[in-house]
């Protein structure tokens, strides 16, 4: 059995030591430890000592110092032993007589007043019967017992007595069936066993002894731990002391229901590790349910000094059915993982304080529930996914405290977040609306910040990863003004409201531009330095490596400050530099944690570079040609006749010249965002998988999935694109989960696939792991790179498919579509615009007033004239 189990009647304490990680100690080795029973005599090593060894008089009315405690077996034999101690030897005539209950008792639910006849029993059975003799056994004064028969019963409410009580009984005081016993202790010294069980005791009387004889009471059983389900489910009686402060122990509970009474606790001393369920493969397995009731003043788990003393709680519940502060005031590790701790009111003392210096602290997917708030003055290492739900505040940060909670969700408080003195708390990818966090700072120095992590992939036009790309970001701040609109800083001052207030300040339109007709966004605060363009990291310090990743940034986007709760809001811009090229996103306000897959440069600056470079008269000029022709100036004026004409003439409907302003308008008209054409499925074909909604669901964001469930381990399904004739494939972008059919995550992987018409087969283009109970927090946004191979042609041209499946599935498992395109160009060479301009017939544009007209007029002119001097000789 691992551990070691020793039990101190005196504290009601039982203390454990040893154990590994490997081999701990468990609440079934207690219970073991705890039923060790004597079989001849009983001592304090083998049972438990309700009275010690006590010189008896004749005759002596003794009373237990302890009461029994017989626990799930309702009723124990006692062990009486009897000791000359230097006095007369047993003279023939010594005995004692004892007064308790049967196996038939219980505990007074409430009081019965001196007078009354109704004892409440609130687990009452039908083991009492009217007409039974029951004997009331006042805990506190035993010796004063009184008994009486049962008049009438009302189940599992009371017993009304035949007579008025005597005595005054109070709720843990003592009714039973009344038994009594003589046991003749005359033959010699030694140990007795009462002859029949007993649950709890009134009295013994002895008879006989000298005043020198003592005599002890013993019962063969500790008596502190209940099983009520074999190795699940457990009631303690006692305190529990993991560890003695030096020897290394492990103790640990897996699928248990473990209840501690009324005032009873847990402590985690020095070397020792306190271990509530399990890990697998880094994922809670085997938790169990722990509640304590332990009411008003402090409890420390784990006390200053102790700083080699570990608690763990895996996949767990602790709950507090009374108000009590529960102290974690240093420790090497404490981690609670996908764990829940809850109270049973918000009272100001049902709190978890976790104090200073706790080596690792870390709270990951864990549910604070109904109580006044989780009080920190050590910082975690790791505070992520947590629900703070029902409380006075949902967290509280200590004095000088600096800590970042990350994607928390808060709900039903009176006040989200405390900060406290010369405290920050960093709020990290929060999802809700921050216009509904209530932020308390606790002193002028405290700081409130809420940011979003700013994870950027950069990509080239063959999507290879691209490093060395510097991705630099500036905020400017923004405000709500007096006409309940929100402005946007255009030049850093320090705000005076009668000169900067937007729009009641005299100058306010020199510092502030309107930003959006709605407000909600910043309060105006007096003698605050507003900044029109500071950055949020170091510029060029930020650069893609060779994967095209940037080291993960933290971007602000609010900021409470001082008691006041001053909000300070942010909007943001970010510059792109690669080899003397720069892209700027600008305005961005972010509410959303950044995880974008850029291209660069974008599709669109590509395409304006084409456009830039189309010929000029340069390219048009050249030798004479073979038969004595136009000559280099002759040519290079034809070309000033052409591309010098204004670009706003030519476009008359169905001409060259509409056509080639038709591609300059297409073409600048594209923002420089990143985006190409898009195009959204035309179809989808499901060859194994159950379809939930279909294709269509799939053409904007909006939740609303195309979901296909695996059928036999298997999902298979395609989408096809149209983009047309001259379009090239640029990139594909899908955004949605694979939700996996059972814990743990990471079972199933499915995967993402391109058709190359080219190879005639399909071409892995990505994968993505699942995601057990997931929901759309955990959908992921894709942007994959395609090349000229994954368009069709021929019977196909056009035809995009992109193909989504998985094998060896879990039953269950599904793939969700929330949104799924594919981004194309219609490529423009110098070459195809020559031939657009020198193959068309002269017949097509020779109408009156038209530049045609005139070039071709101007040309058969001079070549005319050209003819006719070479005839003559002229010239």
């Amino acid at each position: 059995m691992p551990g070691t189990f020793s039990y101190t009647e005196s504290t009601n304490t039982i203390e454990v030591t040893d154990g590994t990680e490997g081999a701990p100690a468990t609440f079934n080795d207690m219970l073991h430890a705890d039923r060790t029973v004597a079989t001849t005599a009983c001592s304090v090593n083998s049972g438990a000592e309700l009275k010690a060894a006590t010189a008896i008089a004749n005759p002596t009315d003794v009373t237990l110092t302890y009461p029994m405690r017989p626990v799930n077996e309702k009723a124990l034999r006692l062990a009486i032993t009897t000791a000359a101690n230097g006095g007369a030897a047993a003279s023939g005539d010594e005995t004692v007589d004892v007064y308790g209950t049967t196996c038939v008792w219980h505990y007074l639910s409430g009081a019965s007043a001196n007078g009354q006849k109704v004892v409440p029993i609130a687990n009452n059975t039908h083991n009492y019967q009217v007409g039974d003799t029951v004997i009331l056994i006042d805990i506190s004064n035993p010796s004063t017992y009184e008994t009486d028969t049962i008049a009438s019963i009302s189940e599992g409410v009371s017993i009304t007595m035949t007579n008025n009580n005597t005595n005054a009984y109070a709720a843990g005081d003592v009714v039973g069936i009344y038994q009594t016993e003589q046991i003749d202790t005359s033959a010699a010294h030694g140990t007795f066993w009462t002859t029949v069980p007993y649950g709890q005791i009134a009295k013994m009387t002895f008879t006989g002894y000298d005043g020198t004889n003592t005599a002890k009471v013993d019962q063969p059983i500790w008596g502190v731990v209940w099983e009520y389900v074999a190795d699940g489910q457990y009631k303690m009686d006692c305190i529990v002391k993991i560890g003695d402060g030096s020897t290394a122990t492990y103790f640990q509970s897996k699928n248990e229901e473990v209840y501690f009474s009324d005032g009873m606790y847990i402590t985690v001393e020095d070397n020792a590790s306190l271990e509530i369920g399990d890990l697998y493969e880094s994922y809670p397995v085997d938790g169990s349910m722990w509640s304590f009731g332990l009411t008003g003043g402090t409890l420390t788990v784990i006390a200053y000094g102790d700083d080699d003393a570990n608690f763990y709680c895996y996949g767990s519940r602790i709950h507090n059915r009374e108000n009590n502060k529960y102290y974690f005031r240093t420790g090497n590790e404490v981690k609670f993982v996908d764990s829940i701790l809850s109270y049973e009111s918000q009272n100001t003392s049902a709190k978890y304080e976790f104090r200073e210096p706790i080596s690792t602290l870390v709270f990951d997917r864990v549910h604070f529930y109904n109580m006044y708030a989780p009080v920190f003055y050590s910082t975690p290492d790791t505070f992520t996914n947590v629900y703070m739900h029902r409380q006075y505040y949902g967290l509280i940060t200590g004095t000088s405290t600096t800590g970042t909670i990350i994607n928390p969700k808060m709900t039903s408080l009176s006040t989200d977040l405390f900060t406290g003195a010369s405290a920050t708390l960093t709020i990290q990818d929060y999802a809700e609306s921050w216009s509904d966090v209530s932020i308390y700072n606790g002193d002028a120095d405290s700081i409130t910040i809420a940011e979003y992590t700013c994870n950027i992939h950069v990509a080239n036009s063959s999507g290879e990863d691209l490093g060395g790309v510097y991705v630099d970001c500036e905020y400017a701040h923004l405000v709500e003004g007096s006409d309940s609109k929100t402005y946007k800083c255009i030049q850093d001052h320090t705000a005076v409201d009668a000169t900067h207030k937007p729009i009641t300040g005299t100058d306010w339109g020199d510092y502030w531009e309107l930003y959006s007709d709605t407000g909600g966004y910043g309060d105006w605060n007096t003698g605050f330095a507003y900044k029109s363009g500071t950055a949020e990291w170091t510029a060029s310090s930020v650069q893609t490596d060779s994967d095209g990743d940037i080291t993960e940034q933290n971007i602000t986007v609010r900021r409470w400050t001082t008691t006041s709760e001053t909000e300070e809001a942010r909007i943001h811009k970010f510059t792109f530099t690669y080899g003397g090229d720069t892209e700027i996103f600008d305005e961005f306000l972010i509410d959303a944690p950044i995880k974008w897959h850029l291209e660069f440069p974008p599709v669109a600056t590509m395409l304006t570079a084409i456009y830039n470079k189309l010929p000029s008269k340069d390219y048009l000029a050249g030798s004479a040609d073979s038969d004595g022709g136009f000559d280099s100036e002759a040519k290079a004026d034809i070309g000033d006749s052409v591309w010098d004409e204004s670009a706003t003439d030519h476009v008359t409907a169905n001409t060259m010249g509409e056509r080639i302003d038709e591609i300059r308008n297409d073409v600048t008209s594209i923002g420089l965002t990143g985006s190409a054409v898009g195009v959204t499925a035309d179809s989808c074909t499901v060859t194994t998988g159950t379809e939930a909604n279909d294709y269509t669901s799939t053409y904007t964001i909006n939740e609303t999935y195309h979901q296909i469930t695996a059928v036999g381990g298997v999902i298979d399904f395609y989408y096809e694109f149209d983009i047309g004739t001259e379009g090239t494939p640029v990139s594909a972008t899908a955004k949605g989960r694979v939700d996996e059919g059972s814990v743990p995550s990471g079972g199933d992987t499915c995967y993402w696939y391109a058709y190359d018409w080219d190879a005639s087969d399909w071409v892995s283009i990505g994968s993505k792991d699942g995601i057990a109970n997931s929901d759309s927090d955990d959908d992921l946004l894709l942007v994959v790179p395609l090349f000229s191979q994954h368009v069709g042609t021929g019977a196909n041209d056009g035809k995009v498919h992109i193909r989504f499946g998985g094998t060896g599935l879990e039953a269950n498992t599904a793939i969700l579509i929330d949104h799924v395109n594919v981004q194309y160009a219609n490529v423009i060479s110098n070459p195809s615009i020559a031939d657009a301009v020198w193959d068309e017939e002269s017949t097509g544009h020779t109408d009156a007033g038209k530049a045609g007209q005139q070039m071709w007029t101007d040309v058969d002119s001079t070549l005319s004239k050209i003819k006719r001097l070479g005839a003559t000789g002229e010239g």
